[in-house]
């Protein structure tokens, strides 16, 4: 097989977000560079300080559309074909201009959609837009949905052949602790890793740590400037709850291995497979987590951690109870949760899933570029 060259788009930090992270991760990924795929790289990311649920497209969106299109344009006879990795919005709107430029050309287009929510966003589209999705859409080489769920909607709903649309979930660039963690003694420390805002549950952990005296929490994130008075006052009247501030992206699974669980009772909108999760399996941590959208794929209740309901600080507080009363059963959630990691390593996901997709041979380094100028500024 013979040496590719692949434009990769997508969002690089800042800000730190899922998306942005991953997509980081994919290029500096040891097996890309042992298999010599050359990149060339547009970082799509705005650069905002804080990722908004909904925003307006705005003049700057409309100015960076055109850019990237221009340097996609002009990259486009250099390459083999194009790896975009999109949020919803960018997928079905510049995303289609850059799926008919390159399949027009009958270069290979491959595409990782972020997050778990494209089917909704999709059906508030008008009916004539949701009709050019799906023609545009199955020009595609491959789909990369970053879920189970979203895989069944594009091949049951938008009737893409099955082998176009491929699972490929998010990974991490480690390898599974080789022992398990043990519950301490005296109580129970738990961590948050994410984003300090309402819809990932931060209110919902300060209050059950309001009812398990036994329970600790520290809460590690970048904190968004609407929750701040709230969780900086609610910190001030839980002494048992602390504020570690913003982790890098390399500091997590280490950080999160000092903790025995992890909790995330998430009701974002846009959740996908929540990389804190992952990190934690890696970690050999436990999670408790909600029952909301894609979470259930990864957290098995009673398994690797727990599931609990949106909105319910009681749950909450009494899985650490019942973590507590029956610290025996914990070996074995942290046991179950290393053995999760294995689905989610970079062989796994990149070295088993994607390069067979990109098509690819073998050198010796990964060789990319990141185009001056990018992300908006």
């Amino acid at each position: 097989m013979s040496k590719r060259k692949y434009l990769a788009m997508g969002p690089l930090p800042p800000p730190i977000g899922g998306d942005t992270v991953l997509f980081s991760r994919l290029l500096r990924s040891r097996l890309l560079q042992e298999a010599g795929i050359e990149l060339e790289v547009i970082d799509t990311s705005r650069k905002e300080k804080e990722s908004r649920l909904v925003r307006r497209l705005d003049v700057r969106d409309a100015q960076n559309a055109v850019r990237f299109l221009w340097r996609a344009i002009r990259l486009r006879p250099e390459v083999d074909g194009l790896l975009l990795w999109a949020n919803n919005r960018f997928a079905y709107t510049l995303g289609l201009l850059l799926i008919l430029l390159f399949s027009m050309r009958r270069k290979r287009v491959i595409i990782k959609l972020f997050g778990g929510d494209f089917a909704e966003e999709v059906a508030r589209l008008p009916r004539w837009m949701q009709k050019l999705v799906k023609s545009l859409f199955s020009r595609v080489d491959y789909l990369l949905p970053e879920t189970r769920g979203l895989c069944d909607f594009f091949r049951q709903r938008m009737g893409m052949a099955a082998e176009k649309v491929v699972h490929l979930p998010n990974f991490l660039p480690y390898q599974p602790p080789i022992s398990v963690h043990r519950l301490p003694v005296a109580g129970l420390r738990t961590v948050f890793i994410g984003q300090i805002r309402t819809e990932k549950g931060v209110f919902d952990i300060l209050e059950a740590v309001k009812r398990v005296p036994a329970m600790t929490c520290t809460f590690y994130g970048p904190i968004f400037a609407r929750e701040q008075a709230r969780f900086q006052q609610l910190l001030a009247e839980i002494p048992r709850a602390a504020y570690g501030g913003v982790l890098s992206p390399g500091e997590v699974v280490d950080k999160i291995a000092e903790y025995d669980l992890l909790l995330l009772p998430s009701y974002h909108p846009g959740e996908g497979y929540p990389a804190a999760i992952l990190e934690a399996f890696f970690a050999g941590v436990p999670v408790i987590a909600t029952a909301w959208r894609m979470i259930p794929e990864l957290v098995q209740h009673e398994v690797n951690g727990f599931l609990v309901k949106p909105n319910c600080p009681a749950e909450i507080a009494a899985c650490v109870e019942k973590i507590l009363s029956e610290p025996q059963r914990y070996e074995l959630l942290s046991d179950n949760a290393r053995a999760a990691a294995e689905q989610y390593t970079e062989q796994a996901v990149i070295g088993d899933i994607l390069l067979p997709l990109l098509d690819s041979g073998r050198a010796e380094t990964l060789l990319y570029r990141v185009q001056p100028g990018e992300g908006g500024g």
